[in-house]
């Protein structure tokens, strides 16, 4: 799928329940989630962050399991405060579309499972030359090719000279003074310069 967020957005809109659908395009949800921000005091800034995580979860790009920490920390309030908003969600946006949001969360795990399967197991069981097996991270095993395959000089950190900068620049950088006439007569108080 694409990273341009339009293209993404239509095409979950093309792919979500008709009452899920029915529910963003009717504007309520937004009405109620303005009306859960002022009730708990969440400035503007807070309310649409609060609006587009809701979004998110009505679009099927976050996990109603994701919801509660992520709006935590995206509109940095305390655990009750967020549990709390998170309640109010539920009862007002999300309780009339709840069977269509099972679905496609169950919809979502599934995906989530066949993407996990498809991935690369975490760690590969190496025989080292004493006939002994030992688990290294797959990771570790990338980074070690890598730098195996390595041609260019190492540098030496104790023989680089110490102001690099200076060197790759030329010589330092000087901005020049820029004088500014001040007019000492009209503070009595202020000593002029020698």
């Amino acid at each position: 799928m694409q990273d341009d967020p339009k293209a993404i957005i239509e095409h979950q809109l093309k792919i979500l329940p008709q009452d899920v659908r029915d529910a963003i395009a009717s504007g309520k949800v937004s009405q109620h989630a303005r009306a859960i921000g002022q009730n708990h005091h969440l400035h503007l800034d807070k309310m649409e962050k609060l609006v587009e995580h809701i979004y998110f979860v009505l679009l099927g790009l976050m996990h109603t399991k994701e919801f509660l920490v992520s709006i935590r920390s995206e509109l940095d309030i305390s655990a009750d405060e967020a549990i709390a908003i998170a309640s109010d969600v539920d009862r007002l946006i999300l309780s009339p579309i709840k069977q269509s949001l099972i679905q496609m969360q169950r919809a979502l795990d599934e995906a989530d499972r066949r993407e996990e399967a498809q991935r690369e197991p975490e760690e590969e069981i190496l025989t080292t030359a004493a006939g002994n097996t030992v688990p290294v991270p797959s990771k570790l095993i990338e980074v070690s090719q890598q730098s195996a395959t390595h041609t260019g000089p190492v540098p030496n950190i104790r023989t680089m000279p110490k102001d690099i900068a200076k060197i790759k620049m030329g010589e330092s950088i000087r901005l020049p003074k820029e004088e500014i006439a001040m007019n000492y007569s009209s503070d009595p108080y202020r000593e002029k310069p020698e």
